[in-house]
């Protein structure tokens, strides 16, 4: 992008842009889907989430615990409906970890602990 003549300050303003515009969508999602559902809960979770300061602060930080509680719930959701804890379940625990990992560096530590423990279970 430097080389494309937007400089160091225009690529940190398309990605915060980009940033902005990703949890924007997100939370227009969100919104719509508790709207529809009549679940006040979530809007008001969603609203104080947006509000929250660190997000205001820092947009980046907000747009990363979404993809970690969203990837966190996968796992927790795969280990408590895991009938058979075969090949299939092992990668699939392993593929969630990864993405967790995309989305802060010491997320795999998580998802190793917890196949561990459930192997052992």
């Amino acid at each position: 992008m430097v080389a494309m003549g937007l400089g160091e300050q225009g690529l940190v303003r398309f990605a915060v842009g980009g940033m902005a515009i990703l949890a924007l969508g997100v939370a227009s999602l969100v919104g719509v889907s508790a709207y529809r559902r009549g679940d006040v809960m979530a809007l008001l979770l969603l609203a104080l989430f947006l509000a929250s300061r660190n997000v205001l602060i820092n947009l980046g930080s907000g747009m990363e615990w979404a993809w970690v509680v969203a990837i966190s719930a996968a796992l927790v959701a795969v280990v408590r409906s895991a009938e058979d804890r075969g090949v299939r379940w092992v990668v699939l625990a392993f593929a969630l970890g990864w993405a967790g990992n995309l989305a802060r560096f010491d997320f795999g530590l998580w998802p190793a602990a917890l196949t561990g423990a459930a192997a052992f279970a």
